[in-house]
């Protein structure tokens, strides 16, 4: 059997035969079983299977079976308390046979044919070129918006991010020179790809106030924390207290030469950051 074929042919007789939804859903139910069953001429088809497949109570099975069977397009056999068989009559072929059987129809569905693939075609080629002239542009349109949406979440997020690594630090020292030393520890983070969370920032500030209660020490231990790049904060060793050139004062010379530039500019960096990382 030609499926497709069979699908037209039954379709010009659903119109000629006035089928009901039940009874077409069950030849459509019916095909596909036997489509599974690789076209034999008996199949059986147990109820539960078609119920499924066509939506029908066993009692509407039933009579739609009966209809099908008295306009010939089907034939069925009971089996007892067995699964019913089912044979399905090719209607493409007897189609084609009733043309050949008269010339006039023939020729007419022919015109026919012709007329309905030449309309088809155009109307399908239209319809697509339409479809995509049509679509295109709402998708790129649709692909822009989402990319500003994207952008403009981003930006906010950061902004959001500055905004409370500003507040943290605001209230963890009013020294200009302690906020740079942070600040510079921030991005230091952030280019190793390791951005602190506000939590994380809040605990890093309380070890560093627990470490020492020194502005200058403070900034001694960010600072060498940045240069290290590590992701918390320890206690300076012994020899950065003693020795030659006194390690410690030097370390404190290091760190307020290191901090002398805006903040500001450090926070417009970290923003520039998060944004393209």
């Amino acid at each position: 059997m030609n499926y497709i074929a069979e699908i037209k042919a039954f379709h010009d007789l659903v119109q000629i035969k006035q089928l009901s939804s039940g009874q077409i859903a069950l030849w459509y139910g019916l095909m596909y079983i036997n489509n599974k069953c690789t076209w034999v001429e008996w199949f059986t088809a147990p109820n539960l299977t078609l119920e499924l497949n066509t939506g029908l109570s066993r009692s509407g099975i039933a009579k739609a079976r009966n209809v099908l069977k008295q306009h010939g397009i089907i034939d069925f056999k009971q089996n007892g308390t067995k699964a019913t068989a089912y044979k399905l009559a090719s209607l493409a072929n007897s189609k084609q046979e009733n043309i050949q059987n008269n010339p006039t129809m023939s020729n007419s569905t022919q015109d026919s044919n012709q007329v309905g693939n030449q309309i088809g075609v155009q109307d399908s080629n239209q319809s697509r070129t339409q479809d995509g002239a049509q679509s295109c542009t709402p998708l790129n349109k649709l692909n822009e918006t989402k990319q500003k949406d994207k952008e403009s979440k981003d930006v906010k997020a950061s902004k959001r991010a500055s905004n409370n690594y500003q507040e943290i630090i605001n209230g963890f020292t009013n020294d200009e020179k302690l906020k740079e030393a942070i600040w510079s520890f921030i991005q230091m983070r952030i280019n190793s790809k390791k951005k602190p969370t506000d939590k994380a920032l809040d605990l890093t500030l309380k070890r560093l106030k627990e470490l020492s209660s020194e502005v200058s020490e403070q900034i001694a231990i960010l600072n060498k924390s940045t240069m290290s790049n590590w992701t918390s904060v320890y206690p300076l060793k012994q020899d950065d207290f003693s020795g030659n050139g006194n390690k410690f004062n030097k370390s404190i010379n290091s760190a307020a030469k290191e901090s002398r530039y805006d903040y500001d500019k450090i926070q417009e960096r970290i923003r520039e950051k998060m944004w393209s990382g």
